[in-house]
């Protein structure tokens, strides 16, 4: 059985999906709720809304948390194999869990550390992470800048400035 949960939030509708016991999907704003869940419905034709269900709770509380500034360490259980079975890609995504909250990595640097050099495939297998924020792709960036995200350039920036906040605002930011 799968469940999904949509939640406004302060930077847009966010959907996700868990199992009995744990989150095999978020959908990010950008990205629009009726294609996403028909995407999970040819996976699983078991599909239930439930507000209620407690993983989807406690994910949907993680996530307002932490794009308030509050949560730098999310606890909600993910799993990986529902979406995938590639252990490069699962891999890939394990490497970016290990990024800490303010901190960026590059894909060369994953690539490094997965002991290959096909950056490339970093890049795609971040790209399809099907658990963005908690598994922390906005933190990924290209050696040349900023590189690509799920949700949109727009997104990636707002991630990561919740996370790395100036700490000096403009005059005109207090009128």
């Amino acid at each position: 059985m799968i469940y999904y949960r949509s939640d406004n939030t302060k930077l847009g509708l966010f959907t996700y999906v868990s199992t009995d016991d744990a989150v095999v999907a978020i959908k990010l704003p950008s990205e629009d709720t009726n294609n996403f869940l028909e995407r999970i419905s040819r996976l699983e034709s078991d599909l239930i809304e439930k507000k209620n269900h407690s993983i989807l709770e406690l994910v949907s509380k993680e996530i307002h948390s932490y794009l308030i500034g509050d949560l730098k360490v999310f606890t909600v259980p993910i799993d990986f194999s529902y979406f995938s079975d590639s252990e490069f890609q699962i891999n890939v995504w394990k490497e970016i869990l290990k990024v800490l909250y303010g901190k960026k990595i590059t894909y060369k640097d994953i690539s490094t550390a997965l002991g290959t050099k096909g950056y490339q495939a970093v890049g795609s297998a971040t790209g399809s992470n099907p658990i963005p924020i908690i598994v922390g792709c906005h933190r990924v960036l290209a050696s040349d800048g900023l590189g690509g995200f799920s949700g949109g350039i727009e997104l990636k920036k707002k991630l990561l400035e919740i996370e790395n906040p100036t700490k000096i605002k403009k005059i005109s930011d207090f009128y």
